[in-house]
């Protein structure tokens, strides 16, 4: 079955374009940046190319693989979709980053990210946005996206890297509802934005913790990633928020009164 690897180049690499020399006089074939096919007998030779890049291979397979786990850590991530996708350098980029907070998915590369075959399992009541939805939603953008299904992760040590880099990203989230809650808060405390302006706000915090929630739902029952004490502490800030807001409009009802006694 067909081979593939996707790797990690950093922007300052100054051996980007050698990468790219030494995997076509390897015979592979670029699918994507850093998405390429490659045969199988070239394979040692296509990680040491890439050895200081985070190479991740990838083999194309015949019948899906289901998540596995045993004393709660993930034995097998299962069989993957891969989505590459390339954008015009005018297209707004932040549609894509909320988008795909509703997607609970594993970043490999830039613009490359892999998704769960047994996204219906995890995701009963189709809340989130799956391999599917999130390639339909690129090609209303752009054109240039692609999709590889059937795909296992073939190096070792590389599922616990990619878990990792999962709870990094839930935690990214998390801190950005906490400090935003903080600054709403001083702002409450010293009257600087409106009524209407601070239950805008606050209703966005709201639904963004929302989806973080079933994102992270989608997490723990696939890769056993348990983020409940940091969404408690996003819902503790949410939570302090309201009531501080509560607190001020009945503040705010009570003065209107005496003033007009």
């Amino acid at each position: 079955m067909a081979l593939y690897v996707v790797y990690t180049a950093s922007k300052e690499s100054r051996d980007r374009s050698l990468i790219f020399t030494r995997l076509k006089e390897l015979g592979c074939k670029r699918i994507h940046r850093s998405f390429w096919e490659i045969k199988e007998g070239k394979t040692n030779k296509v990680l040491q190319v890439l050895k200081n890049n985070q190479p991740i291979l990838l083999r194309r397979i015949r019948n899906l693989v289901k998540p596995s786990n045993s004393d709660n850590r993930v034995d097998e991530i299962g069989s993957l979709i891969v989505i590459t996708y390339s954008l015009p350098r005018q297209t707004r980029r932040e549609r894509i980053k909320n988008f795909l907070k509703k997607a609970p998915c594993i970043r490999l590369a830039r613009t490359v990210y892999a998704f769960t075959h047994s996204h219906h399992i995890f995701d009963l009541k189709n809340e989130l946005v799956d391999a599917n939805r999130f390639e339909a939603f690129i090609n209303e953008i752009h054109k240039d996206v692609n999709a590889v299904s059937k795909l296992v992760i073939v190096n070792t040590g590389v599922n616990d890297r990619l878990i990792e880099e999962v709870k990094l990203r839930i935690k990214r989230e998390t801190y950005h509802i906490i400090t935003s809650c903080k600054e709403l808060h001083r702002r409450i405390n010293e009257g600087e934005i409106k009524k209407t302006k601070i239950q805008k706000s606050l209703s966005l915090k709201k639904r963004r913790y929302r989806t973080l929630k079933k994102v992270t739902n989608f997490y723990k029952r696939w890769l056993k990633i348990d983020s409940t004490t940091s969404l408690m502490k996003a819902y503790r800030a949410i939570a302090k928020v309201n009531t501080q807001l509560k607190r001020t409009l009945s503040q705010v009802t009570v003065e209107s009164r005496n003033l007009h006694k």
